[in-house]
């Protein structure tokens, strides 16, 4: 019998769980002080960076929209001779379903009414409109131009470069040959437990 060749990478998946289990333990042993811990760090952000975050995240939407519209739209993600597998109207239909379906359902109410009762800011003028720009911006184009950026770096080099479709290929041009050293590993385990931690 022929098996799949296994991608669990040991120096990725050890750490990783490491991590995890241990601000898992934190957070059960000490509640209050991470909560408050956790409170303060959000709140910094809140006050400080958010104006980072919707900068950057405008910045992905209008370079996603320039690529596209440029000659770099027409590169394929695949081999020069490859063809899309499925149609262009089969691919929006499976990303909306798998990306935004449960989401929507599950959040479509949820999401706006937790922004409304437990508002970023508390001295916010109109909670209601606030709460509504908010939704609007994390399930928008905006929230899209980051799935998609994220798509588009790990499909190019794994589907062009032949390398690991994992965040350290993305890398690549900054670090060359080193992401299959520790250095990759870093980034993955990072990611890892970023993804995990949101």
């Amino acid at each position: 019998m022929n098996f799949k060749k296994s991608t669990f990478t040991r120096n990725v998946a050890y750490p990783g769980l490491f991590v995890l289990i241990g601000l898992s333990l934190v957070c059960a042993f000490f509640p209050k002080w991470t909560n408050a811990m956790l409170s303060s760090v959000q709140s910094g952000i809140y006050r400080s960076l958010s104006w980072s975050y919707i900068l950057l995240v405008s910045f992905f939407f209008i370079f996603l929209v320039v690529m596209a519209f440029s000659k770099l739209g027409n590169i394929r993600l695949g081999t020069d001779n490859s063809s899309p597998q499925y149609s262009f109207f089969s691919w929006i239909a499976m990303l909306f379903a798998a990306g935004m379906g449960i989401g929507l359902m599950y959040f479509g109410v949820a999401e706006p009414m937790s922004h409304y009762v437990n508002p970023a800011l508390p001295n916010i003028a109109n909670p209601a409109k606030e709460s509504q720009l908010a939704t609007f911006f994390h399930w928008g184009l905006h929230a899209w131009s980051i799935f998609a950026l994220m798509g588009l770096i790990l499909a190019y080099f794994s589907f062009r470069y032949k390398l690991p479709l994992a965040i350290r290929s993305g890398f690549y041009p900054l670090l060359g040959e080193r992401i299959k050293g520790r250095i990759g590993d870093v980034v993955d385990v990072f990611a890892l437990v970023s993804t995990f931690l949101v």
